[in-house]
């Protein structure tokens, strides 16, 4: 279990503003019909909370949630347009007029002084 979900963000349904929390160990709990296995969770206030890993619990579905959601925009620090001299990735889709076939490709691209006038 713990290859499986130590590690693993999610998103639980009931708290979401409070933001994605991430599993931080498994633990084994004694109850009454037997041992359950728990996962501890802490959000980045570093507050953890347990989460019961059975078939009720829905862990499965809070992570593929999180997988799902949207990427936060991106911090402010972060300069846009990206400051000259910086590398940036950038991911093209190129069409093979032969083939019809598109394919994506990553580039390394160093930003440079030029002004564009965008696209034409």
């Amino acid at each position: 279990l713990a290859e499986r979900y130590v590690g693993r963000k999610f998103l639980d349904p009931d708290a979401a503003a409070e933001g994605a929390r991430t599993i931080v160990r498994i633990e084994s709990t004694p109850t009454a019909e037997g041992e359950q296995w728990v996962a501890v969770a802490a959000r980045d206030d570093a507050s953890e909370e347990p989460y019961f890993l059975n078939a009720a619990s829905g862990m499965d579905a809070m992570i593929d949630a999180f997988r799902a959601a949207p990427a936060p925009p991106p911090p402010a620090e972060r300069p846009c347009p990206p400051a000259v001299g910086s590398w940036i990735e950038v991911l093209w889709e190129v069409l093979d007029q032969e083939t019809d076939e598109a394919k994506d490709v990553w580039w390394r691209a160093k930003v440079g002084a030029e002004k564009s006038e965008g696209h034409s």
